[in-house]
């Protein structure tokens, strides 16, 4: 228990002393979810679901109130995200909500025929609701001591709260802790213990439902569990919703107000001292970190392995051992640039330009010098760092922090109308933009526009000189030449682009029978997935399609995937991605599934004429 005095137990309970300090009130789940903050996330999923408002009140809502009655105001940890009071609820729901918006962007069930994923889609997304609503209630059990007192109660006695046995009786006085840990940790035990709980949100009906599917119990059960092997799809689809929450709610300046200092604040003292106080060897071969104009880069296992040895021997004590875990805490709270893979450290290879031409690939973790040097920058690295992949393949410089792309203060002071001159002095920093891809024939006209930049070839086929039903003040693509500009949608998507650049130059089928590609009136119509399989077999970018996945399902789920979150597309009346275009013509009827991107949106492509035959369902 808590250990404060203990009274002679009851004849039906355990029993301990009333606390010192004020008790909080179990509260009904109408007056726990009624802040805005929580009736929010509410509406959003209530119109991101595409359930009708009984089965969403019948199901939905009530596996919300029951987990609510559950979270009550009891933190998501006690010293890290969501660690206040009414935390683990609101963590809960934002979990759930970010869920069933990503959810959207799988194809669920996985690799099944168009007809079982129009039959047990709407099944899927509920499972993946009902494992992000209680993948952390596991915690009242594994993590939380609560003690509690009836309202009515004659006696003045606290009696230990099991969640297994219900909720809280309402009105009820409550006091928690978190355990003590003692040296010990039990990792994973509260994701194994929220399995426990779920049977209390889950309606008859709904059970009933999901237990016909045994691939969904499995990966519903497995992502609960934490059991990483078997979690599939809704496991993803839960692990980054809940990265989202946690990392929003994570800064520089959590858990200060705890009695603790927390780990991450440990770290960078640490990093930072032996920094400055010349433990680490900089910008050599074989120096532990190598300072930029903006960053400075660590070399991952070295440098977190002595902070590490210097925290236990100053005596702190719940330091992790793994390096990995080290660098987890800094990216948590945002000490660190995040890497672009998604992986906890970035990937790069150093080249020392002074010992001719000496280089290694190591891997990094990245901290701005504000964070570390406040007493000024000192002498930058001579060379260059380039991230890169696994393999040392330098990454696309577009997709990098601006932190660490190239030039990047003076190329965004630049005006709008002046073009980089091919001959123009490149400033040595600490990373250098590979000249991996040419860009487009117009393209100098942009502020974006590379050094050196080869022409594209020209094209084979002249597109017609013809007008679709667009404003006709709108832009027009002259015969002969395309443009992607900086300011349409193929700047944000090397797919988009690679369909209206290949559309523009006839390389592909639009307008007729089995085309990926149609216009109907001021929309492309994007045949799913026909448009998609197209890419992946004849885009010239081979190393981007390879890392989509092993193979082509995995592929095509995760294209699929990339080109929804871009959220350029026409959302249906009932909040889906997809339409359902109908076709009307004099030898064939019948319908097809598409995405509608408004033709604005793809001004390379205004002087097709639309198709006659076709209409929005």
């Amino acid at each position: 228990m808590f250990g404060f005095k203990k009274r002679p137990p009851s004849s039906n309970a355990t029993a301990i002393c009333k606390p010192k300090h004020a008790n909080l009130v179990a509260q009904s789940a109408a007056d726990l979810l009624a802040t805005e903050h929580r009736t929010s996330l509410i509406s959003k999923m209530r119109r991101t679901s595409s359930v009708t408002d009984k089965v969403f009140q019948d199901h939905y809502y009530y596996a919300i109130t029951r987990a609510a009655e559950y979270a009550q105001a009891f933190p998501a940890s006690a010293n890290h995200h969501h660690s206040y009071e009414g935390g683990l609820l609101d963590h809960m729901l934002e979990v759930t909500f970010n869920a069933t918006r990503v959810c959207r962007g799988f194809i669920m069930p996985p690799n099944a025929q168009p007809e079982d994923i129009t039959k047990h889609e709407e099944k899927w997304r509920y499972a993946a609701f009902i494992a992000a609503l209680s993948h952390d209630l596991g915690k009242l059990i594994a993590d939380i001591e609560t003690v509690y007192r009836p309202a009515k109660s004659k006696d003045n006695s606290y009696t230990n709260w099991h969640a297994w046995y219900g909720p809280m009786p309402e009105g009820s006085d409550y006091i928690y802790r978190f355990k003590p840990k003692n040296g010990t940790s039990y990792r994973g035990l509260h994701e194994q213990l929220s399995a426990t709980i779920l049977p209390y949100l889950i309606t008859p009906s709904a059970s009933s439902w999901l237990r016909s599917d045994q691939a969904l119990m499995s990966q519903l059960m497995a992502t609960i569990t934490q059991s990483a092997n078997f979690s599939g799809v809704i496991g993803e689809i839960v692990k980054k919703s809940d990265h989202a929450s946690t990392g929003a709610a994570l800064g520089a300046d959590t858990g200060t107000s705890a009695a603790t200092i927390p780990n991450h604040q440990k770290i960078m003292t640490a990093l930072k001292l032996l920094t400055t106080n010349g433990t680490f060897k900089r910008n050599n071969p074989g120096s532990a970190l190598w300072v930029g104009e903006h960053v400075t880069w660590y070399s991952f296992k070295p440098v977190l392995q002595a902070v590490r040895q210097h925290l236990v021997e100053e005596g702190h004590k719940g330091i992790p051992q793994s390096e990995h875990r080290l660098v987890q805490i800094l990216n948590e709270h945002k000490h660190t640039l995040l890497p672009t893979s998604g992986d906890d450290t970035w990937q790069g290879v150093v080249t020392d330009t002074k010992r001719k031409g000496w280089t290694v690939k190591l891997s990094f973790f990245v901290v701005p010098n504000e964070a570390i040097w406040a007493g000024g920058t000192p002498a930058l690295f001579d060379g260059e760092i380039t991230p890169s992949d696994g393999k040392g393949k330098p990454l696309d410089p577009t997709t990098l922090p601006i932190e660490l792309k190239p030039n990047s203060i003076n190329s965004e002071s630049r005006s709008n109308d002046s073009p980089t001159p091919e001959d123009a002095p490149v400033n040595v920093t600490v990373t250098r933009e590979p000249d991996t891809q040419a860009p487009s024939p117009d393209s100098t006209a942009s502020p974006k526009a590379k050094p050196k930049a080869k022409a594209a070839p020209k094209p084979s086929k002249k597109p017609k000189e013809t007008t679709g039903n667009i404003n006709s003040s709108e832009q027009e693509i002259t015969k002969g030449k395309y443009s992607a500009s900086g300011s349409d949608l193929t700047a944000e998507s090397r797919f988009y682009e690679w369909v209206a650049r290949n559309l523009f130059y006839g390389k592909l089928r639009y307008n007729e029978p089995e085309a990926p590609i149609h216009i109907l009136g001021d929309y492309v119509v994007l045949v799913t997935p026909s448009i998609f399989n197209a890419y992946l077999k004849h885009s010239d970018n081979r190393s981007e399609i390879v890392a989509l996945g092993k193979n082509e399902a995995e592929r095509l789920k995760a294209l699929q995937k990339e080109v929804r979150l871009l959220n350029a597309h026409k959302r249906a009346s009932d909040g889906t991605d997809f339409h359902t275009v109908q076709i009307a013509g004099p030898k064939n009827n019948g319908a097809f599934n598409a995405i509608l991107i408004d033709r604005r949106k793809l001004p390379q492509l205004n002087h097709i004429k639309a198709n006659p035959a076709l209409s929005i369902a």
